[in-house]
């Protein structure tokens, strides 16, 4: 359903979706990618992060609710250089 990885060296947090979502796995997508998003925004450039959705076909609006509540939870990445 969903790799995520960190690359230290770089702050870039880069997660790949694919398949179909339910409620239960966009949940356990969120609570594993949350606390690696909250570690990398504590750095001091922030961080960036990259989706890779080519494997991912379009969701059902219960799953999208709960991606929309995820982003919701996550900081915003800092914009200065």
């Amino acid at each position: 359903m969903f790799t995520v990885t960190r690359h230290p060296g770089s702050n870039i947090v880069e997660a790949a979706l694919f398949g179909f979502f339910d409620p239960t796995a966009s949940e356990r997508y969120a609570a594993e990618v949350e606390p690696i998003i909250h570690h990398a925004a504590r750095l001091s450039n922030g961080y960036l992060m990259l989706f890779d959705i080519s494997g991912c076909p379009i969701q059902s609006q219960e799953v999208m609710a709960a991606f929309q509540r995820h982003v919701a939870r996550v900081p915003e990445r800092d914009s200065a250089p």
